[in-house]
């Protein structure tokens, strides 16, 4: 889901400041779920607000690829 998340929102910052009411346009974040993540979200906004600060992404890449 965070992947899912960090697709839709496309920064940090917009992750950072997302509510309740923007979460369920991502998918398979419905209305209850999306109250959860919203209050998780506020208890991760020191590190997210880091985050912003030090410029990192919300890239998604997929795992390398075997040798």
């Amino acid at each position: 889901m965070s992947r899912r998340i960090a697709a839709f929102f496309g920064s940090m910052a917009e992750i950072r400041a997302a509510g309740a009411e923007a979460l369920p346009g991502v998918d398979g974040v419905g209305a209850e779920k999306s109250r959860v993540v919203a209050v998780e979200l506020a208890c991760l906004a020191m590190l997210l607000d880091l985050l912003v600060v030090l410029g990192a992404g919300t890239s998604v890449s997929g795992p390398a690829a075997a040798a």
